[in-house]
């Protein structure tokens, strides 16, 4: 009795020095550190090379080029776009991802260079219902300055997981008919979460067919969000930059840029941070709008025009 007693309280402290629930949608390097044994924590910087010279201890390297998928429109292959319920299930099980897994993605991050990457991944979690996910605050960059212990070489071992994704929750996830109702729609807002420069058309990616922004969207650019250490600046500093941009969060909103990584970034501080009421990333962004050759408007600040 005394033997079994004691092998179900070793299982107890097993289990539940891997299980952790997750109440915040970004954590610090110091709850990082504290907890690093209890979750399952993603890298998905630039590069493998990266990974090697240098990344936190227990980190698993994430591969961003299998994060999203190619789609054909129009005849032609365009990238970027969510992938699959099947695929991604696969894909995050090759990553060790468990149903009672806890997740914390970080990605470089110095001021919000790259922010992107790891917000993508983690809007991706939430469309196929995994919500026990966390973005760490300020990034490998924070890490590195404030913990200072770093391992290199390819990392540990990955045993496959059996996560079992739900079906897509297109609650926050717009699709291209949205758009187009929500130009039309007084009580609705498009926010295009790209620099100014490309906003206005002066600058566009080489595999965006023409520039400009959707009819009716605002501009809001990302770096607005983040103190120089890479870390997200205060909720309060949040809701006052935008309430100055004319953005009200308690209007339906659909979020974009151009192939639906920096606006996955723009969904999360809207709708994870800030608790906005209704926020969509619209996935196919302006790749797919430009894509079926859909009309942009140059030149113009909408913010305070409607």
């Amino acid at each position: 009795m005394k033997k079994l007693f004691f092998t179900l309280f070793l299982c107890f402290l097993v289990i539940n020095s891997y299980a952790i629930k997750i109440s915040t949608p970004y954590v610090s390097v110091w709850w990082l550190e504290k907890n690093l044994d209890k979750v399952i924590l993603l890298d998905v910087r630039r590069s493998k090379q990266d990974f090697y010279k240098g990344h936190i201890p227990n980190a698993v390297f994430v591969d961003k080029s299998k994060v999203r998928v190619d789609k054909i429109i129009m005849g032609k292959s365009v990238k970027g776009f969510l992938p699959e319920k099947e695929y991604f299930q696969n894909f995050l099980r090759s990553l060790g991802i468990n149903n009672d897994s806890a997740v914390v993605i970080y990605t470089k991050q110095r001021k919000h260079i790259n922010a992107k990457y790891a917000a993508r991944l983690y809007w991706q979690f939430k469309v196929y219902g995994f919500e026990n996910v966390a973005l760490l605050d300020g990034g490998y960059y924070k890490w590195v300055n404030d913990i200072k212990k770093i391992e290199k070489g390819a990392g540990k071992a990955v045993t496959k997981g059996n996560v079992v994704l739900k079906d897509v929750n297109h609650e926050i996830l717009a699709d291209i008919s949205e758009v187009k109702k929500a130009i039309n729609d007084k009580n609705s807002i498009i926010i295009d979460f790209r620099e100014m420069a490309y906003y206005l058309g002066i600058k566009t990616k080489s595999y965006i067919a023409y520039s400009g922004h959707i009819p009716t969207a605002f501009s809001v650019s990302e770096d607005l969000f983040f103190n120089d250490d890479g870390t997200f600046i205060s909720k309060n500093d949040m809701e006052k930059t935008l309430f100055a941009l004319n953005i009200d969060i308690h209007k339906p909103i659909i979020v974009y840029c151009n192939t639906g990584n920096h606006s996955a970034l723009g969904w999360f501080i809207l709708h994870e941070i800030l608790k906005a009421d209704s926020v969509k990333n619209f996935d196919g962004s302006l790749i797919e709008w430009t894509t079926y050759e859909l009309p942009t408007k140059k030149y113009v600040i909408e913010n305070f025009s409607n």
